[in-house]
């Protein structure tokens, strides 16, 4: 309904309002802070070697879904190149490349961009995904969405490129070059890193023994539940709008259909009817485009920024990790004897070096990743406002050439 709509455009208004006050408190509080970190120079700004596009030729195989992509180049003024080549990668290939990528580079001060999650292409899921849109009661089912992935997938190549570790890890040279994909091992958890994820999950309470990181615990913890509102209430209000459409469709449907007799009445009635399915067709036409713009824009960034402020806060849990055993190898330096004296200094070396190289790392990321967020925040908000406001004049022009044809009916009487 009208109010329950209203609701929860006022919540995500202030949740949006909410999460931009945060962001730039933060910011100013980044400034503040000064850096103890060994490396104060910040180093250069890393140029992608290349750039990648999604093209709409999106292929399916069974339960295997196949995305095209397009690379190029970038030179060295960082402009690319007009030559390139395109390639197919199913999404198990992205997987293999995230797991790859995060075992054979030292990420534990690293924010690690996000991988989207897997599409739904069996039956079983494509009809989940569509009751959780229109509703259990519906008995349509939504199509296929992998266009969404698509965007989600090619967001993600460039924020790995865009990153100075990950852009220069020849694994993803490798899986953008090469035209067929890398051999791959299927991934599982076993119980063992399930176990081991939860006892270090308990953790992350511990303080910090740094102001910096301790704001930043504090504040991704804070904004993380605010962004995972915003976006479940925005996402509601768009599968609101997709169940809208749905009903809006099964309406103009029943007005087109025709009462079988040559009553002129009956006639008139048919041709009446017709102009009316036709103007509810142009007004869903117009609310298609009204969520489909809510979803490209400010419905993406909120997705992928949820599961980035997660990512967030799992490299501050794997610092606190490498800080309390820095803490743990101190004490035991303290009460160690004389005969393993020599090893207790040996892993306190290790666990400060890890810990101190971690810190250097992080500080870095954090700095860079809230000045990333914050300016594609603003950048998502004003792409939101212009896609509503280019639908909100689409559904007025057809709006319009429907009261048109209303005007130009006439009824011989």
């Amino acid at each position: 309904c009208r109010y329950c709509e209203r609701e929860l455009i006022l919540i995500i208004r202030f949740r949006v309002k909410q999460c931009f006050k945060m962001s730039v408190n933060m910011d100013d509080g980044n400034d503040r802070v000064s850096s103890s970190a060994s490396s104060p120079i910040p180093p250069e700004p890393f140029e992608p070697k290349a750039v990648v596009n999604f093209s709409d030729d999106i292929s399916k195989d069974g339960d295997t879904v196949y995305f095209t992509i397009l690379v190029k180049k970038n030179n060295q003024e960082g402009e690319s190149s007009d030559e390139g080549h395109s390639i197919k990668r199913q999404y198990e290939d992205f997987e293999w490349l995230e797991h790859c990528l995060t075992t054979s580079n030292n990420v534990s001060g690293v924010i690690i961009p996000p991988l989207p999650l897997k599409p739904a292409t069996d039956p079983s899921g494509t009809e989940a995904r569509s009751r959780k849109q229109l509703g259990a009661s519906t008995p349509g089912m939504i199509g296929d969405e992998f266009y969404k992935t698509s965007v989600q997938l090619e967001k993600y190549l460039n924020l790995l490129l865009s990153h100075e570790i990950f852009g220069n890890d020849q694994q993803l040279m490798d899986f953008l070059w090469k035209n067929e994909a890398p051999p791959r091992a299927k991934l599982k958890k076993g119980i063992l890193s399930r176990l081991n994820e939860s006892m270090e999950s308990r953790k992350s309470t511990h303080p910090d023994c740094d102001e910096f990181f301790q704001k930043e615990r504090v504040w991704v913890a804070s904004y993380l539940n605010a962004i995972k509102e915003t976006s479940d209430k925005f996402n509601t209000i768009i599968f609101t709008y997709q169940r809208v459409c749905n009903q809006l469709a099964h309406l103009a449907t029943a007005f087109s259909l025709c009462i079988g007799s040559s009553d002129p009445s009956n006639i008139i009635y048919n041709k009446l009817n017709i102009r009316y399915s036709e103007c509810i067709d142009s007004y869903r036409k117009g609310l298609e485009k009204y969520y489909l713009g809510q979803e490209s824009t400010l419905g993406l960034h909120l997705d992928l920024y949820r599961c980035y402020i997660e990512s967030e806060s799992q490299m501050l849990l794997r610092r606190t990790c490498l800080l309390i055993d820095y803490e743990n190898a101190n004490r035991n330096m303290d009460r160690a004897k004389p005969t393993k004296k020599e090893l207790a200094e040996k892993y306190k070396h290790e666990a400060e070096q890890a810990y101190e190289e971690c810190s250097d790392v992080a500080r870095r990321e954090i700095k860079k990743f809230q000045r990333l967020r914050t300016k594609e925040f603003k950048d998502a908000l004003v792409a939101y406002a212009s896609s509503q406001l280019t639908a909100a004049q689409g559904t007025r022009s057809l709006l319009i050439q429907s009261l048109d044809k209303f005007k130009q009916f006439s009824i011989a009487i």
